[in-house]
C-alpha cells in the first residue's frame, strides 16, 4: 500500500491542505477521488509521500499522469 495525498483545488497553481490516504494503486486513488469530488469545474490533483505531483484532473477531463 502506498499513501497519496489527495487534494481538490480551484486551479492547478492553488495551494490547498489534501487528504492522505493509503492505496493499493494509483487507478484506486483516482477513482476514489473522482467519486468524492465535492465542487464542479475543479482541478483534483494526487501526490506521492514526497510531495511530487503524480497525477492531475481538471474540468470532468481524463486524468494526465506526470505533470
Amino acid at each position: 500500500m502506498k499513501t497519496y495525498k489527495i487534494t481538490e483545488k480551484q486551479n492547478l497553481n492553488s495551494v490547498r491542505a489534501g487528504e492522505t490516504i493509503a492505496f493499493k494503486s494509483l487507478r484506486a486513488a483516482k477513482i476514489y477521488a473522482s467519486k468524492n469530488q465535492v465542487w464542479c469545474e475543479t482541478v483534483l490533483t494526487i501526490e506521492d509521500e514526497m510531495g511530487y505531483l503524480l497525477s492531475a484532473k481538471r474540468d470532468n477531463q481524463k486524468w494526465i499522469d506526470n505533470i
